[in-house]
């Protein structure tokens, strides 16, 4: 029988966040859902948790991550970027990117890459800070997050562009190594045929856990609203 990711931390979990907690003080700013998250992202290990955590807390900092909700990006970022928060059936965060209506040449000839990329760490932070407000809803340790991409209007530039590539196999790898647990499904939605021979070609740098996640419907499944 499988246990959900998100069922309440055991007796040996507790003690392992303490220990976790003891080596790494400045872990003071991350509740105990997201401790877990990452010893059970680990299997448990608690070596290779704390080293995983470790790297994270540099990462944190590096990106200001903590005080991200006080950073003003730019303002073509808050116009274009196509991010938004909603809410699925059972009131889960769903975080959605309108990615094919970005016109990714124009904005990054606008902003600098960096920037994109802690706009893009900004809006998984505001999908996180609603997973821990529905956790204190639900009882459970963690919630997680449902990722949908909206492909409509894509168009070559989106494949074509070396910076936006570069900028988005980044922002995966930085999703994948510091986020684990985070998600429950990645709904790729409109996505054309030119899509679909795209995400064939990158998941070689996706890990196995995200790949199971993914569901790309046909272009003529009307049930996908459903589904969400």
């Amino acid at each position: 029988m499988l246990v959900s990711p998100t069922a309440a931390a055991t007796a040996i979990e507790h003690r392992s966040i303490q220990d976790l907690r003891n080596i790494l003080p400045e872990l003071q700013n991350l509740n105990d859902g997201y401790i877990l998250r990452w010893l059970r992202a680990k299997s448990g290990h608690f070596d290779e948790t704390v080293d995983s955590l470790r790297k994270h807390v540099v990462f944190r900092n590096a990106w200001h991550l903590d005080t991200i909700d006080q950073w003003t990006p730019p303002e073509c970022l808050e116009k274009y970027c196509g991010y938004g928060l909603l809410g699925d059936n059972e009131g889960r965060p769903i975080l959605m990117s309108l990615l094919g209506n970005v016109d990714v040449e124009g904005l990054l000839r606008s902003v600098a890459s960096l920037d994109y990329i802690k706009f893009s760490l900004a809006a998984i932070e505001k999908g996180m800070k609603l997973c821990e407000e529905k956790a204190k809803e639900s009882g459970r340790p963690f919630e997680q997050l449902t990722l949908v991409f909206d492909l409509e209007h894509i168009s070559s530039a989106h494949f074509s562009s070396k910076q936006f590539a570069s900028s988005f196999t980044t922002l995966v790898s930085l999703f994948q190594d510091h986020y684990p647990l985070t998600l429950r499904r990645i709904l790729i939605i409109r996505a054309p045929e030119m899509a679909r021979i795209a995400y064939a070609s990158i998941t070689a740098i996706l890990q196995d856990p995200i790949t199971r996640l993914v569901d790309m419907p046909s272009e003529n499944d009307k049930k996908i609203i459903v589904r969400i």
